[in-house]
């Protein structure tokens, strides 16, 4: 950008260490390229943006950076007026996206495109309505549509099917319903998350399995956001 580095994170969910990592790849782009990128946060989480915008200790370290939510920086009508596809997906991230109304709304926009970009911004739907807890919505949607894509051979929503919310959610009763939901949703997103890490890097290692299934839904969708571009399955759990 105008000849300037940038350094850009997406950010899911609430981290208090955020300044630490925002800091940390200063020195080496400071020793190999010789200057500082000019650094940004971008939170696209379900909950309101909890996080500090810098760093300072009593030893005279000053950092700072940029940090936007989503809501207040892009509108559901930029992102469905876009002339990009890609951007469709986000508008159900921004403020007043987040609901069954503009998901279809997204949803009959794909629908349109050419099988190949049909089948890319559908990938990034799957994963962007996790974040805001329209996954089981996008799910039921989806079942209602023409054979466009069979869930049970998608590995992200066959995740979500597989793991028992669904009988939760259509044979349970009362209570059984709401614990259904919860507990379906929550291993749905884990067999998500552990998906996309076995086919960007492998064999998922115990250690990871162990973080998952220990882990609230909010960090597991943190976590599977940063595992779309992460270089490592370490960098994930950071």
């Amino acid at each position: 950008m105008n000849g300037r580095l940038v350094h850009l994170e997406v950010q899911g969910y609430n981290d208090r260490e955020i300044a630490i990592r925002m800091l940390e790849p200063v020195p080496h782009f400071l020793r190999i390229l010789g200057q500082r990128p000019d650094q940004a946060m971008l939170y696209v989480g379900d909950k309101p943006m909890n996080m500090e915008d810098g760093y300072a200790d009593n030893y005279g370290l000053v950092f700072r950076f940029k940090r936007f939510d989503i809501r207040e920086v892009i509108t559901k009508q930029q992102m469905l007026g876009s002339d990009r596809y890609g951007d469709y997906v986000f508008a159900i991230l921004t403020e007043g996206g987040n609901n069954r109304e503009t998901l279809c709304e997204v949803l009959d926009r794909i629908m349109l495109l050419p099988v190949e970009q049909w089948r890319d911004t559908m990938g990034k739907l799957i994963v962007l309505a996790g974040l805001r807890k329209l996954d089981v919505v996008l799910v039921e949607d989806m079942e209602k549509m023409p054979i466009l894509i069979d869930p049970a051979e998608n590995v992200i929503l066959k995740s979500i099917l597989d793991q028992g919310h669904r009988k939760g959610l259509i044979e349970g009763k009362a209570q059984g319903v709401i614990e259904g939901k919860v507990e379906g949703i929550r291993e749905g997103r884990v067999s998500s998350l552990r998906a996309i890490l076995s086919k960007r890097f492998g064999s998922v290692p115990v250690w990871a399995d162990r973080w998952m299934e220990s882990a609230g839904t909010d960090q597991i969708a943190g976590w599977t956001t940063r595992a779309i571009d992460a270089p490592t399955i370490e960098s994930v759990f950071e």
